[in-house]
């Protein structure tokens, strides 16, 4: 029988990994090894959704309402959807 830790030996099943054989911070994660989202993930981005579409649809209201183009109001909603769906996938690429 051969000692743990020895180069080509491999744990046996229900063996705890020693200290060394865990990936270290920045590895490339296995298949599998995603990080599970959490409970806030979700408010967080239903509220880029909501406070993309309000800031946009505002600024796009506002401006409609000044120059007289009402169409401006749901096309500022839409560039705020399409700018928060955008923001949205940059976060969770980069995480």
């Amino acid at each position: 029988m051969t000692a743990r830790g020895r180069s080509g030996d491999t744990p046996e099943r229900g063996d705890t990994p020693e200290r060394g054989d865990t990936p270290e911070r920045g590895d490339t994660p296995e298949r599998g090894d995603t990080p599970r989202p959490s409970e806030t993930d979700g408010w967080r981005i239903f509220s880029y959704l909501l406070g993309g579409m309000l800031t946009y649809g505002a600024a796009g209201w506002l401006i409609g309402h000044w120059t007289g183009l009402a169409f401006l109001f749901p096309v500022g909603m839409i560039v705020g959807l399409a700018s928060a769906i955008a923001l949205i996938i940059l976060r969770v690429t980069r995480s």
